[in-house]
């Protein structure tokens, strides 16, 4: 469940999960640092923050957010 912090909505991994390694390597394979900021969305090793207080825009955001990651992979993927 999401917790709204400061006008955003915040997603925190189940039982406190972090997931460093899946993101040094997604960071390695776009060019990028930790955390990863796509639009307004920061998604960490720890938690997903996005920069809207409303559930429903912050999912909308989120699956946009991967879309646009995809699509970078596939980019430098060919």
């Amino acid at each position: 469940n999401p917790k709204i912090i400061d006008g955003k909505t915040v997603y925190k991994y189940r039982n406190e999960s972090q997931f460093k390694n899946l993101f040094d390597i997604l960071c390695e394979m776009l060019g990028l640092s930790s955390p990863l900021v796509v639009k307004d969305v920061m998604l960490s090793q720890t938690e997903i923050v996005i920069a809207v207080k409303d559930e429903f825009e912050a999912k909308q955001k989120f699956i946009n957010s991967l879309q646009e990651i995809q699509n970078t992979l596939l980019i430098k993927k060919k």
